[in-house]
């Protein structure tokens, strides 16, 4: 099933729902573009406390929902998922919100640096086909890493490497037509 902007808003609305205020427990990475973000959910209500977020940035099946699967995981973990743990294991996620009109959905964390200081944290994983992707940024939009670097030889509306400021997407320019 293709996921468009309406189904995004549907899930981001429900992550929200049942992610807030959640402590991430466990980072794993199953498959390269795949992580699985184990929760201690205050509000899991009949799902349970400890949730499991598949994120999946595959370019044939993009998705992000609760799973209840054991995966086997490498033995060595990738540098994006040790880049993850090192700064989301113990942060809470604080909210999760969906750009207008986009398929994409931003994860925000509040974490702990080792000097006590509250900082900001957003996972970003867009749904768009063989562009899916999954960007780890700070506060201010900084990529720390991503799990499909994008350069001048393969995109030239927008380049998304390590250390590059994030944009979002290009606008389709399309027309909201409401009816009253």
């Amino acid at each position: 099933m293709p996921i468009d902007g309406i189904t995004v808003t549907a899930i981001s609305y429900e992550l929200n729902r049942v992610c807030l205020d959640a402590k991430v427990e466990k980072v794993v990475q199953p498959e390269k573009d795949e992580v699985v973000l184990w929760l201690h959910c205050p509000n899991g209500g009949e799902m349970g406390k400890n949730l499991r977020l598949l994120i999946s940035a595959n370019p044939s099946r993009p998705k992000i929902h609760f799973s209840s699967a054991s995966r086997e995981n490498p033995i060595v973990a990738p540098n994006f998922c040790m880049l993850l743990r090192k700064h989301l294991m113990g942060s809470k996620i604080i909210s999760v919100v969906q750009p207008p009109f986009e398929r994409a959905i931003e994860i925000i964390f509040e974490a702990r640096t080792e000097l006590y200081e509250t900082v900001r944290r957003k996972l970003i994983l867009e749904i768009m086909g063989r562009s899916s992707n999954l960007i780890f940024t700070d506060g201010d939009g900084k990529i720390y890493d991503l799990l499909r670097p994008v350069d001048i030889t393969t995109s030239s509306k927008r380049i998304m490497v390590p250390g590059a400021t994030y944009s979002p997407p290009p606008s389709q320019e399309k027309e909201v037509i409401c009816d009253e």
